[in-house]
């Protein structure tokens, strides 16, 4: 009787050492992806303060895109233009939509991959890819690029 309580004590423990640990490797994950959808949700709301909240002071906009003749170049604006002309567009609001993140995780780097659909109001726009990176810094996981990719054909129905 002894043997089988020892063995059950031991698999309880080893179970519940496995689920610590699994909570522990998903912790960042959850504060990653906290940090990307505190941005969407200040886009979504003109909200610079939110916005600013998940960015770091030195991040960046970027993207390839296609020009009138077919060639592809390489824009990139700071990040803190890119949230004035949120706060400061007319009409509906931006409203980016992310689906399937996919997030890898180095110390204190982290990539979030996203698929997006972009609406203003509720008129959709366009679709893409986000490529968002982030660090982990004194304040918490902060974003210090974006790059993404747009299209208007051949978006995925969700």
């Amino acid at each position: 009787m002894t043997c089988q309580l020892a063995g059950v004590l031991l698999a309880a423990t080893m179970f519940g050492a496995t689920r610590a640990s699994a909570q522990i490797e998903q912790e960042p994950r959850v504060a990653v992806l906290g940090t990307v959808r505190t941005f969407f949700q200040g886009m979504r709301a003109r909200d610079s303060s939110l916005m600013r909240l998940a960015v770091d002071s030195v991040a960046t906009l970027s993207g390839p895109s296609m020009s009138r003749n077919g060639a592809v170049i390489v824009r990139s604006i700071p990040m803190a233009r890119f949230i004035s002309s949120v706060v400061n567009s007319k009409g509906d609001a931006w409203d980016e939509r992310i689906y399937k993140p996919e997030i890898q995780l180095a110390d204190y780097l982290a990539t979030v991959w996203v698929e997006y659909d972009f609406y203003t109001g509720t008129t959709f726009h366009h679709c893409g890819v986000d490529a968002i990176q982030l660090a982990k810094t004194s304040s918490g996981w902060r974003i210090f690029q974006i790059a993404d990719t747009e299209k208007t054909v051949n978006c995925p129905t969700r």
